[in-house]
């Protein structure tokens, strides 16, 4: 059995620091990409890089805006919102996560299209979402593209800010 998810989620602090540097007054380089964390009904709940900044200013301002990510995104924050896409992680995706190694887990789901970079192989909707959360949590970022209708993946390894 793989170890990875026995693992703490160590979400990419390069990635962090962007998001809180970026001023609020510009479009932010995360626009596109879903970011997953965990609701106080131990749901996921998928989100943009703006609606975490709503849910900071209106229930978590009291902590840094940093600290705030860090814990949201590592899903050490249960964030008492539904107001998002929540969902409930599917049982077999998380076994084939659970039993394998993150490479192999990529091969199933995924096509490899550039080094690091995927397009998310034709699943039932209901699936997409648990796979992206778990490469999510494992540093990749996910973004829809409306025009070939696919999740396009990336790992975000070597991110550096814009």
């Amino acid at each position: 059995m793989s170890c990875s998810s026995q693992k703490e989620v160590r979400f990419n602090e390069d990635i962090i620091d962007c998001i809180v540097e970026e001023s609020p007054s510009l479009p932010s380089q995360f626009l596109n990409y879903n970011f997953f964390c965990k609701n106080s009904n131990n749901q996921i709940l998928m989100l943009g890089v703006y609606d975490l900044r709503d849910i900071y200013k209106k229930k978590y301002s009291w902590m840094s805006y940093k600290d705030f990510l860090t814990e949201a995104l590592n899903q050490r924050l249960l964030i008492a919102h539904n107001s998002f896409i929540t969902f409930d992680l599917d049982k077999t995706v998380e076994r084939e996560y659970r039993n394998n190694k993150l490479e192999d887990f990529i091969k199933i789901y995924c096509d490899e299209y550039r080094r690091d970079f995927y397009n998310l192989k034709p699943v039932d909707k209901y699936l997409e979402n648990t796979i992206l959360y778990y490469l999510f949590i494992n540093n990749y970022l996910s973004s829809f593209d409306d025009y070939s209708g696919v999740y396009g993946i990336a790992g975000i390894h070597n991110w550096q800010c814009k």
